[in-house]
């Protein structure tokens, strides 16, 4: 299976999650629409949002299809691999940046070992690496050092 993401859509954290996983298993591209091709037989689309809650829709009609698998060849005819373009944590490699875009989550260690397929031993040692990188002393300290590098204000939730 492959995914393809807006770019213009996608969050720098899940970026930075997607970025190291195997080359063309994500990509990025001019994606607007939201749709998965199921077994060539039918399209699954975003639908209204119904009491507030969004809805799918399911179509089968051969026409849809067709103008799926059109669109589908035209965004993939511009994707690309997607890449961690923010060169501002370079002194992190690519899985303690998706350590550190976990961490940003609230995840603990053993989740983030889930996550990433690793031991929770793995990610201690990659979370030590990263306090060490950043010249800091604890977990804490190296969201409030994150913030700043990455220039977002640590008092808007909105960032």
């Amino acid at each position: 299976m492959v995914s393809v993401f807006d770019a213009l859509g996608l969050e720098p954290d899940a970026r930075t999650l997607l970025a190291n996983e195997p080359v063309g298993t994500y990509l990025v591209s001019v994606a607007p629409v939201q749709m998965k091709i199921v077994n060539r037989r039918f399209v699954l689309l975003q639908g209204p949002l119904v009491d507030g809650v969004p809805s799918v829709m399911t179509v089968s009609s051969d026409r849809c299809l067709d103008a799926a698998w059109r669109y589908w060849e035209a965004t993939m005819s511009v994707s690309s691999p997607i890449s961690q373009d923010d060169d501002t944590l370079g002194g992190l490699t690519p899985r303690q940046r998706q350590v550190v875009a976990l961490m940003a989550t609230g995840a603990g260690d053993e989740a983030i070992a889930g996550s990433l397929g690793v031991s929770v031993r793995t990610v201690r040692s990659d979370v030590a690496a990263v306090l060490d990188v950043l010249g800091v002393r604890s977990r804490f300290a190296a969201g409030v050092r994150l913030q700043s590098l990455l220039g977002r204000d640590a008092t808007d939730p909105e960032q």
